[in-house]
């Protein structure tokens, strides 16, 4: 969720540049309900991601962004990832899939020690870069 919580911090903080891994989007039905079954059934209903306001969030955000994602993520649907292109750009967009990796990309990069590696140089790297 951490993705979706910083899009929509995006205008009520000074943001250069955000990281993010595999986020979701949520309808903003879900935004000021308490975290639990309330929550959960609002979120799960089928295509709820559509309804999003991520678009607004991140609407003239013109900082860099780094999009991580794995090849095999069965969470964060396609039509997800193409919202937060569509919001993002204006944005310095830097994307990067991992081969084979699925959703809980630290869980399973934690076992693949090369993985861990690169994830660290790349986000180095990038926070390091300038604006």
């Amino acid at each position: 969720m951490g993705g979706y919580v910083a899009a929509c911090l995006v205008p009520e903080t000074a943001v250069d540049s955000l990281i993010l891994f595999c986020p979701a989007a949520y309808t903003a039905r879900a935004r000021n309900l308490e975290f639990g079954s309330g929550f959960t059934d609002v979120i799960r209903q089928a295509q709820s991601f559509l309804e999003t306001d991520i678009g607004e969030s991140l609407n003239g955000f013109t900082g860099k962004t780094l999009f991580i994602r794995g090849t095999k993520d069965d969470v964060i649907p396609e039509a997800v990832v193409q919202l937060y292109r569509q919001a993002l750009a204006s944005a310095r967009l830097e994307e990067w899939t991992i081969e084979g990796c699925p959703h809980p990309i630290h869980r399973w990069a934690a076992s693949r020690p090369h993985v861990q590696t690169a994830i660290v140089d790349r986000v180095v790297r990038f926070v390091t870069s300038p604006l």
